[in-house]
């Protein structure tokens, strides 16, 4: 048999700038459909075995300094939280944050170096959890 729920949600993000160089970001999602944006799933099967819309909420925050004209950092902070069913797997994902600040030097207009530190943390509904600490290099240029 084939099944279907409506799935919807909605985004609200910007930037404000504060200094010259300086600026903070900001992302919220909400809404039965927004989890499949944010890397999970929209929708399970509830305790009955019928499909059931999953409520995702989620938001970003991060503010860019620039130190000099050609060196930044950004940090940025994401939290996400889904409504799981009953229906669900006790390790279905439940909730994340997620922690990320860099510092880039931008060489030249078109190319940059950097280093970033990333630290991820997710409970699960059945309460398990874990978290992960990256650190990763980049080396970008833009060839237009």
């Amino acid at each position: 048999g084939t099944e279907s729920v409506s799935l919807f949600g909605v985004n609200l993000s910007g930037r404000l700038n504060f200094l010259e160089h300086d600026y903070f970001i900001y992302q919220g999602v909400y809404g039965p459909g927004v989890g499949r944006m944010r890397g999970g799933i929209s929708a399970a099967l509830d305790s009955n075995g019928d499909l059931e819309a999953l409520t995702d909420m989620g938001f970003t925050l991060g503010v860019q300094h620039a130190w000099i004209p050609t060196v930044t950092s950004l940090l940025t902070y994401n939290h996400g939280i889904n409504d799981n069913t009953a229906g669900q797997a006790g390790n279905s994902l439940y909730m994340t944050n997620y922690l990320a600040a860099n510092l880039l030097w931008h060489f030249t207009d078109k190319a940059f170096v950097g280093i970033e530190y990333l630290r991820g943390t997710r409970e699960d509904k059945d309460g398990d959890s874990g978290d992960a600490n990256r650190i990763q290099c980049s080396v970008k240029y833009a060839f237009n």
